[in-house]
């Protein structure tokens, strides 16, 4: 936890795409409920330290596109096998991570942010996996704008799903209780990434986010042949 959250700390995304594998294999019982705790935790704290983010009404497009999405996740998630949604979509984020290193740029606009919106949660619900779609769009932005957003787009994320959670008695005083053993990586994590952003805000945020994105592709691909 704490080297995941580190790297969301620096980036913008990224901590669940690299502790949930790990975490379940210390302790299925911290996914997804004391993780996704500790994932509120961390944005907050990130909500606080960049108060530069985009604006809710920004924002607000991004989850008009995200709640459809998320339904349909959910309905395809129930449908489709899992290992054919991380094949395609592996294929989507590495075909997205393609297009914008090779200079197209998309503007965080009403439609983009929409259409990222929905396949956000779309994916989200599908693979566990949302950040990059509003990340790549966000990626020219000076880093602390782009954390910033990153951070107010999944706090809210992180606690929509939280609450489905606890909707559906999927999150209860036993998983609350076991929030507190990776709250403290999270803390320590946070305090960390204020050295790596330094280091990123010097023209590196864009690399970091293409990098991070193509990761999280080779992540899904992975699991769709394993």
């Amino acid at each position: 936890m704490t080297v995941a959250a580190s790297i969301q700390g620096a980036v913008g995304f990224g901590a669940n795409l690299l502790a949930a594998p790990l975490v379940a294999l210390v302790d299925p019982e911290l996914v997804p409920g004391p993780l996704l705790a500790g994932a509120i935790v961390l944005t907050v704290l990130m909500t606080i330290r960049e108060p530069e983010g985009a604006n809710l009404r920004e924002l607000g497009w991004a989850y008009a596109g995200r709640l459809p999405g998320t339904l349909l996740g959910a309905i395809v998630l129930v449908s489709v096998p899992e290992d054919r949604l991380q094949l395609f979509f592996g294929l989507l984020i590495l075909a997205a991570v393609a297009i914008t290193a090779s200079g197209l740029h998309l503007e965080p606009r009403a439609p983009t942010l929409a259409g990222a919106g929905v396949l956000s949660g779309f994916m989200a619900t599908a693979v566990s996996i949302g950040g990059p779609p509003i990340a790549l769009l966000y990626q020219h932005r000076p880093g602390g704008i782009l954390r910033g957003t990153l951070a107010r787009y999944l706090a809210i994320g992180s606690t929509i799903s939280l609450l489905t959670l606890i909707a559906f008695g999927q999150f209860g005083v036993d998983d609350a209780v076991a929030s507190l053993a990776v709250i403290p990586g999270v803390m320590i994590g946070f305090g960390a990434s204020r050295y790596m952003t330094a280091h990123l805000d010097r023209g590196h945020t864009r690399t970091a986010v293409l990098v991070l994105s193509a990761v999280a592709a080779a992540t899904a691909l992975a699991k769709s042949v394993l």
